[in-house]
């Protein structure tokens, strides 16, 4: 690269909607333009989506693919081998792209072509793992994300640790953020209407709807009319099966009167307004869990799974309930438990939002991101 070219940085994410680690995207290029304001910013994401319009403030750039993303779903939909043809080449032009910039940063450690091209180019590069891969196929990656990498950001300890990277010397657990409200109204929680559940996150295999609805269903009927359930998300395209199946389930069990599926909601401060108590029932460990800070900053007290990344979040019995995976009678004491006894909810709710204050704030988020990158400087390529 020509040593006279000023900063160039080059932004690469899997997704072009408003789930959690979209949002962290956003904020990671929010970061880089606050800690390299005259740097040129260009970004790819694999098409059009709501994620543009939050990029476009901070991005010079934004490009539309090549990404090659690892997901068990599209292997099945290409037989696998069909998939794999495009990889040589999309890696290639990915290397191509590389050597124009100082630093590449790379939002998750799925999108291979990019993974790859690390490798192999002497472009600085920035990778921020979002995802917990376990077993030997996590080892594996992870092992090439620290060679492939100048730096490997982590976005919990149980992320760290499911790639074989803790206390790596180039790998550091960065915590996300959220933007807290400057004003929160706690939850009123009179016992003359029904308590109200709030389920965000993306309908799929292992988020744990169905958890909930099983939760529901071993509740007395007339015990569960006091509940009112909001389910918020929606499946990835192609995956509409998991819908159709959630919405089998709660009819199944009669419980269309209590659960409404409301698919996804850009305006996601209205619906933890409306919550009482935010639920995170993961089957599979939540590399962190977003909605979790998210619901703790509206000052929302969390049931989740007791695994992944939500162990680091939440306090048990102080900021919410932590309850085993999977385990739908767990669930269903804590509800009956809250239906009678609805006075803690608040308490819990001051707790959480202390904790999102004082841990998981977007400021605090950005400054370490923008910290960690603008260490590695002095190592930029033809960097002036």
């Amino acid at each position: 690269m020509n040593k006279s070219k000023p900063l160039s940085i080059l932004c690469v994410h899997q997704g072009n909607e408003l789930y959690g680690s979209d949002i962290m995207f956003v904020q990671s290029i929010r970061a880089l333009r606050q800690f390299f304001p005259t740097a040129r910013i260009d970004v790819i994401i694999p098409g059009k989506g709501p994620i543009e319009k939050l990029i476009s403030h901070h991005a010079d750039k934004i490009i539309y693919g090549p990404v090659w993303v690892l997901r068990k779903s599209n292997i099945k939909a290409f037989s696998g081998i069909t998939k794999l043809l495009f990889l040589p080449g999309s890696a290639t032009q990915a290397i191509k792209m590389m050597k124009n910039y100082h630093l590449v940063y790379i939002n998750t450690i799925v999108i291979i072509n990019f993974l790859i091209a690390a490798l192999l180019s002497r472009t600085s590069c920035l990778i921020h793992i979002h995802e917990i891969v376990s077993g030997l196929p996590g080892k594996v990656l992870g092992r090439i994300a620290q060679k492939a990498s100048t730096l490997t950001i982590c976005n919990s300890h149980a992320t760290a640790k499911s790639f074989g990277l803790t206390n790596r010397f180039n790998t550091h657990v960065v915590w996300n953020g959220t933007d807290c409200p400057s004003e929160v109204f706690l939850p009123d929680v009179k016992a003359v209407r029904p308590l109200r559940i709030l389920m965000p996150g993306r309908i799929n295999s292992w988020k744990g709807q169905d958890i909930l609805v099983q939760a529901l269903a071993k509740m007395d009927k007339i015990t569960s009319r006091h509940l009112q359930v909001r389910i918020v998300g929606d499946v990835y395209k192609g995956q509409d099966h998991f819908r159709e199946n959630l919405i089998h389930q709660i009819d199944k069990h009669d419980l269309n009167d209590t659960i409404k599926l409301l698919g996804f909601c850009q305006d996601m401060d209205k619906m933890y307004a409306w919550a009482d108590v935010v639920i995170v029932p993961s089957l599979k460990p939540e590399p962190f869990g977003l909605v979790a800070i998210e619901a703790m900053s509206h000052a929302r007290p969390v049931i989740a799974s007791a695994h992944g990344g939500l162990k680091e979040i939440l306090i048990d019995n102080l900021t919410g309930w932590l309850v085993p995976p999977g385990d739908a009678t767990a669930i269903a004491n804590i509800l009956n438990l809250l239906i009678k006894k609805r006075e803690g909810i608040k308490k819990k709710g001051e707790q959480a939002r202390k904790r999102a204050l004082l841990v998981f704030s977007n400021s605090s988020y950005r400054k370490n991101i923008g910290t960690l990158a603008l260490s590695l400087q002095k190592s930029f390529k033809g960097n002036t």
